[in-house]
């Protein structure tokens, strides 16, 4: 994903205001990287440059980005999540991503 970063400059430097997760007891802070190059290309009709300039896509998967930060406003993880904005199809093919991000973290010796 290439892009400039936007997002709530609120909450990017100030984490406690940020919503703290039950799950990992961090602040999740969430942000979406500049689209604009992607709408020239779709308002070129250009199918190769949408594809190129598709900021908060992963493998053609729309997706919403956060990053879970502590109360030192240090990042300790990140999350990727399918944008439940996507249409139910766009959605049921997300799950063969699993097997992309386990490749990215372990490798191809996982030993599945």
């Amino acid at each position: 994903m290439a892009g400039r970063q936007r997002g709530s400059s609120a909450a990017s430097t100030n984490s406690h205001s940020a919503p703290w997760d039950q799950t990992t007891g961090l602040h999740e802070v969430w942000f979406r990287y500049d689209d604009e190059r992607e709408y020239i290309a779709r308002a070129r009709r250009s199918e190769l440059l949408v594809r190129q300039y598709s900021a908060n896509t992963l493998a053609g998967q729309p997706i919403i980005t956060s990053l879970l930060i502590n109360d030192a406003g240090l990042v300790e993880g990140y999350r990727i999540v399918t944008d439940p904005r996507a249409e139910g199809g766009t959605r049921v093919r997300a799950y063969g991503l699993a097997d992309v991000f386990k490749g990215m973290v372990h490798g191809p010796d996982m030993g599945l």
